[in-house]
C-alpha cells in the first residue's frame, strides 16, 4: 500500500520527517520506487534506538524546518507519481484480462486449461499480511472437468505475536488447519518445486479464485503464490469465468452475480480433501474441497452430465477420468431442452426486471507492481 499523505507537524516531528526523506531517497536510488511501503518505512523507524532518533532530530535542526518541509513536499509528489503509475498498470492489467477472455471465449474455451485455486490461512495481521497454511490448485476445462490437482501444506514461518487466540479460533471454526503446522508442511522454495512439477512446463499467469467470505479470499491466494514464486500473479474472480462460460452454454438464461457466488461455494458431500482433513472428517474445510467445488458446481450449473465425468479423490488425491465420448454441443442442447422451465430454443427468456444477462466487470486484485505484462501468455 502506498504511504498515505498526512498533515505534517514540523515542530514536533522534524527528526522523523528528515528520516522519511532520507529513507525515500535511498529507496529511489536503489530502484525500489514501486515497492515503497509505509510498513517498511515504519519498521525502519521503529527499529532505531532513542539515540539514533535524536541524531535525526539534530540533523533536521541543522538543515532547518524549511528545508525539511521541501523534502517532505518532494515525497508527496513522488507518492502521487507512484499512485498514478499503479493506476496505469492496473488499467493495463484489466485490459490484458479482457483480452484473455476475448481470445479464450472465441477460440478454445472448451479445451482451455483453467487454473482454479484456494488458500487456507492461519491469520491475517493488521497490515493485511496472510499466513497461509494450505493451498490447492486444480486444472479444469469444460470438456473433462477436473483432471489434475495439487494440495500442499505450507510452512509460513513464525506466527505474528499477539494472534494466538485468533489463530486457534480460526482453526477450530473456519479451516481446521493443524496447530502447529504439520511436519509435512513445505517451506516456500520446496512448495515452488512441487507446483512447478504440477504445472508441467506451463507458466500460467492468470488463476481464478472466489472472493466472498472469511475463508475465500483472493488476496490470500495471491500472497501465497507471490511468496512461493517471488513474482506477481493475476488472480481473477472465478465468478467472471463462470458467467463468461454461462453465456456460451445458457444464452437464453439469466445468471446474476450473487447467484453465481452462491452456486460456486455450495458445499458438496464428495470426499475431496487432503489426508489431514479427510481423517478429521472435516472434508468441507479443506482447500482441495473448496477449489474442487468451485469447478464441479460450475460444471453442474452449465450441464450436469459433465460434472460426473470426474471421480473425486478419496483422501489419497488420486483422480480418475471418466470416458468422454459425447460432443459437448450436443450435451448443451439436450440439457437446455430437458430442464424444467427452460423454453425451446429461439424463445427469449428474460429476468424478473426484463433485462438480458449482465456480465459484470469483476475487479482484479490490487498491488500488482512488478508483474511482467510481456509474459502474459494466452
Amino acid at each position: 500500500m502506498v504511504r498515505k499523505q498526512k498533515n505534517f507537524d514540523l515542530n514536533n516531528k522534524t527528526g522523523y520527517h528528515y528520516f522519511v526523506a532520507k529513507f525515500w531517497e535511498t529507496e529511489k536510488n536503489e530502484g525500489n520506487i514501486m515497492s515503497f511501503e509505509e510498513a517498511k518505512l515504519k519498521a525502519s523507524w521503529n527499529g532505531l534506538t532513542a539515540n539514533d532518533r535524536e541524531k535525526y532530530k539534530k540533523l533536521a535542526i541543522e538543515v532547518g524546518e524549511e528545508e525539511v518541509e521541501k523534502m517532505i513536499n518532494v515525497i508527496k509528489e513522488n507518492d502521487a507519481e507512484i499512485e498514478r503509475i499503479k493506476k496505469l498498470k492496473q488499467k493495463v492489467i484489466n485490459e490484458k484480462v479482457d483480452e484473455f477472455f476475448d481470445f479464450v471465449m472465441q477460440e478454445d474455451y472448451e479445451t482451455r486449461t483453467f487454473y482454479i485455486a484456494h488458500c487456507n490461512w492461519y491469520i491475517k495481521d493488521s497490515k493485511k499480511n496472510f499466513y497461509p497454511g494450505e493451498i490447492c490448485i486444480i486444472k479444469y476445462n469444460v470438456l473433462n472437468g477436473i483432471f489434475e490437482k495439487i494440495v500442499l501444506d505450507l510452512d509460513c514461518g513464525p506466527f505474528p505475536v499477539g494472534y494466538g487466540n485468533q489463530i486457534n479460533q480460526r482453526s477450530a471454526d473456519v479451516n481446521k488447519l493443524p496447530i502447529p503446522p504439520s511436519q509435512n508442511a513445505l517451506k516456500y522454495p520446496e512448495a515452488m518445486k512441487e507446483i512447478k512439477k504440477f504445472y508441467n512446463g506451463e507458466n500460467p499467469q492468470i488463476l481464478f479464485a472466489l472472493d466472498d467470505d472469511e475463508n475465500n479470499d483472493i488476496l490470500a491466494v495471491k500472497q501465497a503464490l507471490n511468496k512461493i514464486f517471488e513474482r506477481e500473479y493475476i488472480i481473477v474472480p472465478i465468478e467472471r469465468l463462470f458467467m463468461e462460460l454461462f453465456t456460451k452454454y445458457r444464452p437464453n438464461d439469466v445468471l446474476h452475480i450473487k447467484k453465481a457466488r452462491d452456486i460456486l461455494k455450495e458445499s458438496r458431500t464428495d470426499s475431496m480433501a487432503c489426508n489431514h482433513h479427510f481423517n478429521l472428517d472435516a472434508k468441507m474445510y479443506c482447500s482441495e474441497n473448496h477449489a474442487s467445488r468451485f469447478a464441479l458446481n460450475m460444471s453442474d450449473a452449465l450441464f450436469p452430465k459433465l460434472a460426473n465425468r470426474v471421480n473425486p479423490s478419496n483422501g489419497n488425491n488420486e483422480i480418475v477420468l471418466q470416458p468422454n465420448t459425447t460432443n459437448i454441443e450436443t450435451i448443451a442442447e439436450e440439457e437446455i431442452e430437458n430442464e424444467e422451465n427452460i423454453p425451446p430454443p429461439d424463445t427469449p427468456v428474460q429476468s424478473e426486471n426484463h433485462k438480458p444477462i449482465q456480465i459484470d466487470h469483476m475487479p482484479i486484485t490490487e498491488e500488482l507492481e512488478d508483474f511482467d505484462l510481456d509474459n502474459l501468455l494466452f
